[in-house]
């Protein structure tokens, strides 16, 4: 596809996308190569954020592959509508009652499938792999944690990866015209261990974690947090990360949380510990993450507005 590295800045910009020099220039190698781009890095670094955010930016359709275990062929690739082959089947039954007469089982089948193609187009049901290969225009698709799925779900991508083309049994080859390409993102968490024959398919990159100067830019940007309290988040966040939390939150639940605290006025302790529950998803997390807020708040957002003289400290 021919986007140029500056549009692919100016489109994660206008997103409010914080990337560094080493995501643009990945981004850019794979859409000017056709090439997916393999994502690893922990979770709520920004992997899947980032094709969406080119998406918009870029004005193309947006399809996310969320993989999981057990997920089938005929969830990703194509399927075929079997009620609307039931229904066809009923709407012709008649003519082919008489047409059949005398005719073996095989003749009759045969027969029935001249009348009616039913694998062909008609009845095609289009998966996220199928829909991004025969749009009318290029797409970003997002294979959303590869690593969730079992090794064999690969192996039926590698076809896919390699040349943006799959082959139904019935039809032949499908191909994506080379126009019409795909922007492919594939992100991992790491949860196990990729192929080689996968990796061998992608180019690569591994986001690290937002350092807390970067989280500052993201809040101020995302939400109408002013520096004090985007800095008060972003250390709060940063502190959780290295904790021994069972569920650290992402980037974009620190989003919301600022947003929150944000729209309502002079930040309190109360406040400020009450609306946890938009960070923290683990009831074992909640007593620590008290306490790390209650040691950061009135350190980075100060003691005038954070800090609540009726607040009954007892109730944390």
């Amino acid at each position: 596809m021919d986007i140029t590295f500056s549009e692919i800045k100016k489109a994660l910009d206008s997103q409010k996308y914080l990337s560094d020099t080493d995501t643009l220039y990945a981004v850019w190698a794979s859409v000017s190569q056709s090439r997916p781009l393999l994502l690893e890095g922990k979770p709520g670094v920004g992997k899947t954020s980032i094709a969406k955010a080119l998406a918009n930016g870029l004005n193309l359709p947006y399809i996310r592959l969320q993989m999981y275990e057990g997920l089938t062929d005929d969830k990703i690739l194509y399927d075929y509508d079997y009620q609307k082959q039931l229904l066809m089947l009923e709407t012709i039954k008649p003519q082919l009652e008489k047409s059949f007469e005398g005719m073996t089982a095989n003749e009759a089948i045969k027969a029935a499938n001249k009348t009616v193609n039913f694998y062909g187009r008609d009845f095609l049901i289009k998966r996220p792999i199928l829909r991004a290969i025969t749009g009318n225009k290029p797409c970003v698709l997002c294979i959303d944690e590869m690593d969730k799925a079992p090794e064999e779900i690969e192996y039926m991508l590698y076809e896919f990866l390699e040349n943006y083309s799959i082959t139904i049994p019935q039809l032949g080859e499908i191909k994506c015209t080379e126009k019409n390409k795909p922007i492919v993102f594939i992100t991992s968490n790491g949860y196990r261990e990729l192929s080689g024959a996968l990796r061998r398919r992608c180019n690569y990159l591994y986001l690290s974690p937002k350092s807390e100067s970067e989280l500052v830019q993201i809040l101020i940007s995302k939400t109408q947090s002013d520096e004090k309290l985007a800095q008060g988040v972003a250390r709060c966040l940063k502190v959780m990360e290295g904790s021994d939390m069972h569920y650290k939150p992402s980037v974009a639940e620190a989003i919301e949380y600022a947003d929150f605290l944000s729209k309502n006025g002079a930040i309190t302790k109360k406040i400020a510990i009450n609306a946890l529950s938009i960070l923290i998803k683990d009831s074992r997390d909640l007593k620590q993450a008290r306490e790390i807020v209650a040691a950061n708040g009135n350190k980075m957002w100060g003691d005038a507005n954070f800090w609540d003289p009726d607040y009954d400290s007892s109730a944390e």
